[in-house]
């Protein structure tokens, strides 16, 4: 998404889970919008990140299973990501492929 993002002429920066906190304070004045990915909603570090963003009044768009989760309950927009598994599982599922759908549509709009 980051480098469909930078193509449109848009900074992009990712931080991943394993970005320490002052990593990612480091880089939050910087931010206008925080997209967050959590297939469960309920990642811990994802989680943190969310919550400094929101205490830097930056609006969070949460991509999430399509299930109760408090990221989607955190977040400014929660898109909900509806998948063939009823269950938190790590068995394949049709999640991953839906996600880039969906990001894929929006970001040609």
């Amino acid at each position: 998404m980051a480098k469909k993002l930078h193509l449109q002429k848009k900074q992009a920066w990712v931080s991943s889970a394993g970005d320490s906190r002052s990593l990612f304070l480091a880089h939050i004045e910087h931010q206008d919008l925080f997209i967050a990915f959590s297939r469960s909603g309920e990642t811990e570090s994802v989680l943190e990140k969310v919550n400094i963003a929101k205490q830097h009044d930056i609006p969070v768009i949460a991509f999430t299973r399509a299930t109760k989760n408090r990221l989607g309950e955190l977040a400014t927009v929660h898109i909900p990501i509806y998948d063939d598994q009823r269950e938190e599982s790590t068995a394949a599922s049709s999640y991953d492929s839906n996600l880039l759908l969906v990001m894929e549509m929006l970001l040609h709009r």
